[in-house]
């Protein structure tokens, strides 16, 4: 099984994850 890493860049936060999951694994502030 292959699973897709995605990272959301945004204004405050960086959110990483699996694609599909509901919920981020991490949220970093900036």
């Amino acid at each position: 099984e292959v699973s897709a890493i995605v990272r959301d860049m945004g204004s405050y936060t960086c959110k990483a994850g699996y694609a599909g999951e509901d919920v981020p694994k991490a949220v970093f502030p900036f």
